[in-house]
């Protein structure tokens, strides 16, 4: 439940800032993720060699599933449709996490999965209803359609992220953590070049408030070491031990 409390702040911050180009937000975010797990992986001093070449494809994998891809996805969706729309859809993850991972694990009925599933969508119609918007835009489309993109690559993060510890004991918690972070904070800086090159997300001209840049900094260093290194933390200890249907029941990120 705790896990799912710093994630839910992960929808707030792009709404809070809607002049920051969501691909800011999302690389600054993963760039401060990157650079802590990189830092607590040269103090611990731990020997990474150890890990096999599929290990560290696998966290390139799922850096970008469920962290990079996902959240510029999610942020850009937030950008064109609003924080009603994308949380509507990505609200669904917890139902998508139920049904894709017990066809996965096989863990349970889905007799007995049809009230919880049944619950949380009562739950996702009746934000829709309040919250509906009857004007349909271009925009409207576009986030809706980043928003499913969204959800897709969680789904699949989520499930391949909890086999991966369940199968390999040996790779901690944290450490895995600290490896997906990595992996991010090189996506991040690849992406770099492109963010500079292609768009004006790194445009902080004379005119721009004074606090506009603090803002984003101070929003990607919360992102970066709450809502992803102590949260990924967190969620790979629950991923190890629950399964996925159950785990799915209270995720929300």
């Amino acid at each position: 439940m705790l896990v799912n409390c710093i994630w839910g702040t992960a929808f707030l911050i792009p709404y809070t800032l809607p002049e920051a180009n969501p691909m800011l937000i999302a690389f600054g975010r993963y760039i401060v993720y990157g650079l802590i797990s990189l830092a607590l992986i040269l103090l611990a001093r731990k020997n990474w060699d150890k890990l096999s070449k599929s290990q560290w494809i696998t966290a390139f994998t799922l850096g970008f599933a469920g962290n990079v891809g996902y959240y510029l996805f999610l942020t850009s969706s937030i950008y064109y449709s609003g924080i009603t729309v994308s949380a509507l859809i990505v609200g669904i993850l917890p139902v998508s996490l139920i049904i894709v991972g017990n066809i996965v694990e096989k863990e349970y009925s889905y007799k007995s999965l049809a009230v919880p599933v049944a619950l949380i969508l009562s739950g996702i119609v009746t934000l829709s209803l309040n919250g509906a918007d009857t004007g349909v835009s271009d925009d409207l489309l576009m986030g809706a359609l980043l928003a499913f993109i969204s959800l897709s690559l969680w789904t699949y993060y989520g499930i391949k992220n909890a086999r991966f510890l369940k199968q390999n004991p040996g790779v901690s918690s944290n450490s895995w953590s600290l490896l997906i972070g990595v992996c991010c904070l090189i996506q991040s800086l690849i992406a770099l070049p492109i963010l500079a090159i292609f768009t004006n997300a790194l445009d902080f001209s004379p005119s721009t408030e004074n606090n506009y840049l603090a803002e984003i900094i101070a929003a990607c260093l919360f992102l970066g070491i709450v809502v992803s290194w102590l949260a990924t933390i967190l969620w790979n200890q629950a991923s190890r031990h629950l399964p996925v249907t159950l785990a799915g029941q209270r995720s929300c990120c």
